[in-house]
């Protein structure tokens, strides 16, 4: 992901203050919510934590996590050994049920997709007009079943507060029997009341706000909690395993382990790097960190090397 992308080795990148912001009072609130503490009172199970990549098919995982003879038709099967969701951007330019079909049998149960809405509704129509499309793209996207993880709608950077009337209209509109992620990138809606506005009707509506982290835009950290499911999404840009990544990673596991304390009950933390393949060991690091920080038991990708060790 190139979306506020500064390079490492850059004078701006040695200017730029990573760490995360306070939690603001918007998020607190609803983590203190009557709704939230009821999720967190009525489940006996450990909340579902998805820690994964954008890709699958991407070449640097052969000889790493995939064999060597692995061929592109069952790279999905071999990805699904090692990370238990994906950020599926290949919806945004088209969605095939059939196709959806062929996946989801590669698949393991708990295994979920988070399918990017396609670019004809974000981007060509920018939520105008597109009743039809969304009708479709969620029929196909149904096919999924109990894979089907939160839908992703990123909103292009020119998509301002001016366009708050068309944002609401959709997310009223949505269909509420599936969960909607939003990304907003204008620098307005982080610095306005216009974004105070969307956040309460994302609360309304079931909708999550999604939250990135990348070093050339921190208003996009907002911090900002608003499903009442119980679901945060978390897309996190590192710097190819710079060691800035690393303690970028402790602080988030420090901040969702309270999160999850005070009742979040599902997070996909989607890992993005200039080489993908890079994101086995920032997987590693950090499920590795949360199961000793939250006392969980969710199984790291295991690459070839480690598994030849064993024998």
């Amino acid at each position: 992901m190139d979306f506020g992308r500064v390079e490492p080795g850059s004078d701006d990148f040695a200017r730029i203050d990573l760490s995360l912001p306070l939690d603001p009072p918007g998020t607190i609130a609803l983590l203190d919510s009557p709704g939230l503490r009821s999720l967190r009172e009525s489940s006996a199970a450990d909340p579902n934590i998805y820690v994964a990549c954008p890709v699958w098919n991407h070449p640097g995982f052969i000889n790493l996590i995939y064999p060597a003879d692995a061929r592109p038709p069952e790279y999905l099967r071999h990805y699904a050994r090692h990370f238990n969701s994906i950020e599926l951007n290949t919806t945004y330019y088209g969605v095939r049920p059939e196709l959806l079909q062929r996946w989801r049998a590669m698949v393991p149960p708990d295994f979920k997709f988070v399918p990017k809405l396609s670019k004809t509704i974000s981007h060509d129509r920018q939520l105008r007009d597109c009743e039809s499309e969304t009708l479709r793209f969620c029929n196909a996207v149904a096919e999924l079943g109990d894979n089907l993880g939160p839908l992703f709608l990123l909103l292009p950077g020119g998509f301002a507060p001016d366009r708050f009337e068309d944002l609401a209209r959709y997310v009223r509109r949505f269909p509420r029997e599936l969960e909607l992620s939003i990304e907003l990138r204008h620098p307005a809606w982080f610095a306005s009341e216009a974004g105070e506005r969307i956040w309460s009707i994302f609360e309304e509506h079931g909708v999550t706000a999604i939250i990135t982290d990348v070093a050339g835009r921190r208003d996009v950290l907002h911090q900002r909690l608003t499903s009442m499911r119980g679901t945060a999404v978390v897309r996190f840009v590192a710097n190819g395993l710079h060691p800035t990544d690393y303690a970028r990673l402790d602080e988030w596991i420090e901040r969702l382990a309270e999160w999850l304390e005070r009742g979040m009950q599902s997070v996909y933390f989607f890992l993005h790097q200039p080489d993908e393949s890079q994101n086995v060991a920032l997987a590693i690091y950090m499920i590795e960190a949360l199961n000793r920080r939250c006392g969980l038991d969710l199984r790291p990708p295991e690459p070839i090397a480690r598994q030849q060790e064993l024998f």
